[in-house]
């Protein structure tokens, strides 16, 4: 086209609009976390939900239908969605760093200033529940919002779900999973408790996780992504990706108690700060656990960051069944040069309430503050809502800071609720005072049938026919099924429907063409990763949706193996370190981590197994080992186990040392700091 003439006014006002952008940018607000696949959920129709029951030539005319009318909806977003990336001439670093201030002396105040609205409402015809919000704003004025909800009830527990609101949180998007449990892998049984942050360029999901059937020992896990929605990719030890997700958080002691979990983050500077919950089993005869809430760094300008984390011990202690808590969310104030969290006490039960705890340096601790007014019963797994960093810059986020925690008390399912509150600073709170005030409200509001429907029926991620492909050089081209799956695991072939791309990580194995078909090249083990491309289907809420399978080539190819034949035996960790001073409170279990022929990856247990586990070869004046791998201190010193099960051992370092720095827990705070 000819380049037309330009009027000087709107030469003007172009040139304006540009510096306004500009300013914007140096500002250093974080990016919009803008979701390029969702749509808001109609709350009075069900005309938009799949039907799994449709035929797959109606499934065709449905995606092209919904496929024209998202065109203006697209092209509307499409900007938004690349404020996401950083630029050329300015990194995220540079534009997200703040110049810190001097923590104020005054004490953190919280006030819910409205009964706000539900953000997730359980299905009105079956027991459902959603927990764990972690509500992010954007610039734009959209929020993106996480939490943990209902499995399938048969193989896994819970799940990362995800939602978008455009609006500031008044209507939102149909829920979509986003990170789910991995088949045969360590986080096989649920992945709960999400803890979400954004920093340079990608989504970080934390989420708790554990190989015991009991719920019991959990471990801390994390995934990310370029976009919100997802797909995302687990950290597998070394890197991302693949299908076998190892912890950033191994819980090393008895498998009493709940373990290690409830993650959250803030970013700062280049610094992650990540907070987590350890649980202590009964050492001392009292039944409590005594929950630490754990405090370490990373480098966050590595993309491997948790290659980096440094352990900083206990930022503090829950002692009190009055303030027995759940999960924490932290953020950091800027004006104020603080860290403010929140979390529940009194937890689901008529008398519960919000607890908040500030701290200085994001290393120590305290409670400061509790709200009850306008708190629904049954609080529990509090979140408190943020920059996608974990900032909040009171001067610009005043209007949109708001708290989320699930509730319903006796009602066979829970809510999430979203309240707007205020901060400001005091000289100190009666917290006695407003613990003691009656109970809010008891209404719960389960969704209408509508809702219901529309609920069930839509996609919430995609699955492939196969975990696993083996073949043989000369095997015939073999075709990759890929469903949609809802929240009833009803599933639907979309193969022909939907555009994917198919990104395997050695081609020299296998390839996968853009239709799915797999043709073998030679002998060797690669995974695949598949994800939904298509910008048409976005309305469908699979845009986004990601999967990953393995391809193994083999020469020849044997009967599977469905037994679990243990194959590989390895130690969780080399080496353990024992501070002397933290002997009585620190007594972690050496335990094995097991490979099976059918591909299953699990741990070695202190229960009593089958095969029979003994450890052996240890110097007994320096540490004793129970039957079932407790280690306890006894002196100061160095020391080998051996650690048989069945055919196969393993041998690892137990250190006691007398430097109280090297302790896990660092009750001791002075021994504690961030460089």
């Amino acid at each position: 086209m000819k380049r037309r003439y330009i009027e000087v006014s709107r030469l003007m006002a172009l040139l304006m609009a540009l510096c306004m952008l500009a300013c914007a940018v140096l500002s250093g607000c974080t990016p919009a976390g803008v979701n390029d696949e969702s749509t808001t959920e109609e709350l009075n129709t069900t005309e938009e939900a799949v039907d799994t029951t449709d035929t797959e030539s109606e499934a065709v005319s449905e995606t092209e239908s919904e496929s024209e009318s998202a065109g203006e909806t697209e092209s509307e977003s499409e900007p938004e969605s690349e404020s996401v990336s950083e630029t050329d001439t300015q990194s995220y670093w540079e534009k997200t760093h703040i110049d810190l201030v001097e923590p104020t002396p005054l004490t953190a105040h919280v006030v819910i200033t409205d009964d706000g609205a539900d953000c997730f409402q359980s299905p009105n015809d079956r027991f459902f529940y959603a927990y764990g919000a972690n509500w992010l704003y954007n610039e734009d004025g959209s929020v993106d919002l996480w939490y943990a909800s209902c499995g399938d009830t048969q193989t896994y527990w819970d799940c990362v779900s995800y939602r978008h609101s455009d609006d500031g949180g008044k209507t939102w998007s149909m829920p979509q999973n986003v990170v789910m449990p991995t088949t045969k892998a360590e986080d096989a049984h649920s992945c709960c408790d999400p803890g979400v942050v954004y920093f340079n360029g990608y989504y970080y999901i934390g989420y708790t996780s554990t190989v015991n059937g009991n719920g019991l020992c959990n471990n801390v896990y994390v995934a990310r992504s370029e976009k919100p929605g997802g797909p995302y990719e687990k950290w597998n030890g070394s890197g991302w990706g693949g299908l076998d997700p190892r912890p950033i958080f191994h819980y090393d002691l008895g498998d009493s108690t709940f373990g290690a979990g409830e993650p959250c983050f803030v970013e700062l500077n280049g610094t992650l700060y990540i907070y987590y919950r350890m649980a202590k089993p009964d050492y001392d005869g009292v039944a409590y656990d005594h929950p630490y809430y754990m405090v370490a760094t990373a480098d966050a300008t590595d993309e491997n960051w948790p290659a980096t984390i440094q352990n900083h011990g206990a930022a503090f202690t829950i002692w009190s069944l009055d303030q027995h808590t759940d999960s924490m969310d932290i953020k950091y104030v800027e004006e104020w040069g603080k860290f403010v969290g929140i979390t529940t006490g009194r937890r689901m039960t008529d008398k519960g309430y919000i607890a908040v705890y500030e701290s200085s340096d994001g290393l120590t601790f305290e409670l400061v503050d509790v709200i009850r007014d306008k708190v629904y019963a049954g609080c529990h797994n509090a979140g408190f809502s943020s920059r996608p960093n974990g900032h909040i810059r009171l001067s610009e986020d005043a209007d949109r800071l708001h708290i989320t925690y699930g509730y319903g008390v006796d009602v066979g399912a829970w809510n999430i609720k979203g309240q707007p509150v205020a901060l400001s600073l005091t000289e100190g709170n009666d917290m006695e005072a407003e613990k003691a005030k009656p109970c809010y409200s008891y209404e719960m509001y389960r969704a209408d049938g509508a809702m219901t429907t529309a609920f069930w029926s839509t996609p919430v991620r995609i699955v492939t026919d196969q975990d696993e492909y083996v073949l043989t050089p000369e095997s015939d081209p073999v075709r990759v099924i890929v469903s949609t799956q809802t929240h009833l695991s009803s599933k639907r072939n979309v193969s022909d429907f939907y555009t994917f791309t198919f990104e395997v990580e050695d081609e020299s194995v296998a390839t996968v063409d853009e239709k799915g078909v797999i043709t073998p090249v030679a002998p060797g083990y690669t995974q695949v990763k598949v994800t939904v491309v298509d910008e048409g289907n976005r309305p469908t809420g699979v845009l986004g949706f990601g999967a990953y399978f393995y391809i193994e080539v083999v020469e020849e190819i044997k009967e599977p193996c469905y037994d679990k034949i243990m194959e590989t035996f390895r130690p969780v960790y080399d080496e353990y370190v024992i501070a002397f001073n933290e002997k009585d409170i620190y007594k972690p279990v050496i335990r094995g981590r097991v490979g099976y022929a059918n591909g299953e990856r699990t741990e070695v247990y202190i229960s009593p197994d089958p095969l029979g586990i003994t450890f052996t070869g240890y110097d007994d004046t320096v540490i004793s080992v129970s039957e079932f791998g407790e280690v306890t201190a006894l002196a100061v010193g160095e020391t080998e186990v051996t650690m048989t099960y069945g055919e196969f051992s393993i041998t690892v370092r137990v250190v006691v040392t007398d430097d109280p720095t090297k302790g896990f827990f660092l009750l001791d705070r002075s021994l504690v700091s961030v460089n």
